[in-house]
This record gives C-alpha cells, structure tokens and sequence, in this order.
C-alpha cells in the first residue's frame, strides 16, 4: 500500500491530482502537509503574525 498526503487544516487527502474528504480513519499510511488552498491560507495567517511583513508596524525613528 502507498502513502497519501492528507492536508492537516482540512483532513482532505488527494488522489490523483484532486483533494477529496479523507474517508478513512487508519490514518497511519499518511503523509501530512497542506492542500493549495490551506498553504495560501496558512502563508497569510504567518504573514499577519510576523512584524517583518506586518504593514502596522510603526515608522522606525531616525535621530
């Protein structure tokens, strides 16, 4: 049997090229990682979080 991915925000697992519901609860032959949609949703949750992207930082003050 091989491993599947299954993306760890939205427990779907892809299979040929498609995300698709996970249906199986032995989840021990799984790989975890992110569907596209969850990638792009956790890179800008981590981009919101991080003062190095954060547009609401304040002005830095030069003397």
């Amino acid at each position: 049997m091989k491993m599947e991915k299954v993306c760890c925000r939205c427990k779907r697992n892809e299979q040929a090229g498609r995300w698709i519901p996970l249906q199986d609860t032995d989840t021990t032959l799984y790989s975890y990682g992110f569907c596209p949609s969850c990638y792009q949703q956790t890179l800008a949750e981590i981009k919101m979080a991080s003062p190095k992207y954060s547009c609401r930082r304040p002005p830095e003050r030069v003397l």
